[in-house]
């Protein structure tokens, strides 16, 4: 969807500053042609930015999910080791019985 509303922002972008310079003078036409391409490489700059700041955005929620992942390891690993070594504590005491 994001790259879809993107392209028709280029495109809207592009043939209304292209609509707003066409020149009256065929002289200024060279300046025109310029200027549009300005605009355009202008308006394609800014998408750009856009579209690094939205992958900026989604490397930052696949790192918090990471972190968070990573503590829920962390904190598995710390319950299983009290398990272990309550059972070995158990299987200790019943071997002790015997």
């Amino acid at each position: 969807m994001e790259f879809k509303l993107v392209s028709v922002g280029y495109i809207m972008s592009g043939s209304c500053a292209l609509l707003a310079q066409v020149p009256g003078d065929p002289v200024q036409f060279a300046s025109w042609l310029q200027y549009g391409a300005l605009g355009i490489l202008g308006f394609t700059t800014l998408g750009l930015f856009y579209v690094i700041l939205q992958l900026v955005a989604g490397y930052k929620v696949l790192s918090d999910a990471a972190d968070k992942r990573q503590g829920q390891l962390h904190s598995d690993s710390e319950a299983l080791n009290e398990t272990l070594a309550r059972l070995r504590e158990n299987c200790a005491t019943v071997n002790a019985k015997k």
